[in-house]
C-alpha cells in the first residue's frame, strides 16, 4: 500500500486573515488477478481475476473523539478489457469515534460482511466458486448504493451493525420505494482468538422500478482456530418470502413480472489446512428448496500458496452438481494475485 498525506487548505468561515489546516491520510492501494481458466466443455481462458484500485483513508475534522472516513475502489480488467473497467464498486463517505462507525454511500452489505464471507475460502473469481448459492446478496443487495451502515464501538469480543439501503435503484417517485427501505439487516459478532461467531437478519424488498417481493434472511457464520494449523468454517443461510421478479438460483434469471415463492436454505462448510507458505483448502455445499424439492450440491478444493506478503499462487477445482442448469459444469483455475 501506498501512503500519501495531502494537506488541505480550508478558508475560514468568518471574515479573517487566517484559514485551518487539515490532513487527510490517504491509502493507494490495489489487487491485480489474473487466472487461466478451464470449464469443462469449453474453451482455455486466461481471465481476469476481479482485479480493483482503490483510495481509503481518514481524516482530521478538528473534533474531539472523532475522525473522517472515505473509501472508493473501482473495478479493473487485466486481460479482456471488455467494458468493465473502472466500474464501481465502492463509494463511501463516513465517520468513526468512540461513539462507533457510520459509513454511507456504496457498500458491502454487512449480512455478507459478518457472515456469508465466512465459508467464501476461494481465490478464483467466478461466482461458482464463492458466490453461487450467496442467497442475500442475489436478491439485490451485494454491495448496494444509497446505503447507511452503523457499526457499534466493541463490547469486550463483542459488536452489533446494522445496514439500510434507502431507494437504491429504479425511480424515487414509482410508488413503491418512496417512504420504505429496500432492505435493512441487523448483526451481531463475537470474535475472540480461536473463535469467531456471528449471526445476521435481514428483510431485501424491492429494488427496482415495477418489482414487488419481501424476502426475510437469516444467516450464521463461523470461523473456529481448531489448532495452529487447522481452521473450519460454516455457514447456514436461510431465506423465505414471495413476490415478482425474484432471482431464481435454478434457472439464474429475473422472471420479470411472475410471482415465485421461496423458501430456500444453504449449509456451507470447509476446513483450512497451513503449513509454511501453504494454505490447502476445502469445502462442500448444500442448496435445498423445501417447497419445491430442488437439492443441489457442489464442493471445492484448492491450495495457495504465498509468495511473501504481497503475492499468492492459486489453484482451485470446483466440482458443480450436474442438476444445476446455471453451472453444470466443473472449473479448474490457476491464478496469480499481486497486492500492493
Amino acid at each position: 500500500m501506498k501512503k500519501l498525506t495531502l494537506a488541505l487548505m480550508v478558508a475560514a468561515a468568518l471574515p479573517a486573515t487566517h484559514a485551518s489546516l487539515a490532513h487527510a491520510d490517504t491509502t493507494l492501494y490495489g489487487s491485480l488477478r489474473v487466472e487461466l481458466d478451464a470449464r469443462s466443455s469449453s474453451d482455455l481462458d486466461l481471465r481476469d481475476g476481479s482485479s480493483r484500485f482503490g483510495l481509503k483513508g481518514d481524516v482530521d475534522l478538528g473534533l474531539d473523539h472523532t475522525q473522517g472516513l472515505f473509501h472508493w475502489e473501482a473495478n479493473v480488467d487485466t486481460t479482456d478489457n471488455d467494458g468493465t473497467m473502472f466500474s464501481p464498486r465502492l463509494a463511501y463517505v463516513g465517520a468513526t469515534g468512540d461513539w462507533g462507525t457510520l459509513l454511507l454511500g456504496k457498500q458491502w452489505q454487512m449480512h455478507y460482511i459478518w457472515t456469508n464471507s465466512t465459508t467464501d475460502i476461494f481465490n478464483a473469481a467466478a461466482a461458482d466458486g464463492g458466490e453461487r448459492f450467496q442467497l442475500g446478496g442475489f436478491a439485490g443487495h451485494w454491495r448496494p448504493d444509497n446505503s447507511l451502515s452503523y457499526l457499534s464501538p466493541t463490547f469486550g469480543n463483542w459488536q452489533l451493525a446494522g445496514h439500510l439501503v434507502i431507494a437504491g435503484s429504479g425511480s424515487d417517485n414509482d410508488g413503491e420505494q418512496d417512504d420504505t427501505l429496500d432492505s435493512y439487516d441487523l448483526n451481531v459478532k463475537y470474535e475472540g482468538e480461536r473463535v469467531y461467531l456471528a449471526a445476521s437478519y435481514g428483510n431485501i424488498g424491492s429494488n427496482a422500478g415495477g418489482v414487488d417481493y419481501d424476502l426475510d434472511s437469516w444467516a450464521l457464520g463461523t470461523r473456529i482456530k481448531v489448532s495452529d494449523p487447522l481452521s473450519f468454517v460454516a455457514r447456514y443461510e436461510n431465506q423465505q418470502g414471495s413476490g415478482t421478479s425474484i432471482y431464481d438460483l435454478i434457472s439464474g434469471t429475473n422472471p420479470t413480472g411472475t410471482s415465485l415463492d421461496v423458501d430456500r436454505e444453504v449449509l456451507e462448510a470447509g476446513l483450512l489446512y497451513k503449513t509454511g507458505a501453504f494454505t490447502w483448502k476445502v469445502r462442500g455445499t448444500r442448496y435445498e428448496e423445501n417447497n419445491t424439492g430442488v437439492e443441489l450440491n457442489q464442493w471445492a478444493a484448492g491450495v495457495q500458496y504465498d509468495l511473501g506478503n504481497r503475492a499468492r499462487l492459486y489453484f482451485n477445482y470446483i466440482d458443480n452438481d450436474a442438476d444445476d442448469s446455471v453451472v453444470s459444469y466443473d472449473r479448474t483455475v490457476l491464478g496469480y494475485r499481486l497486492d500492493f
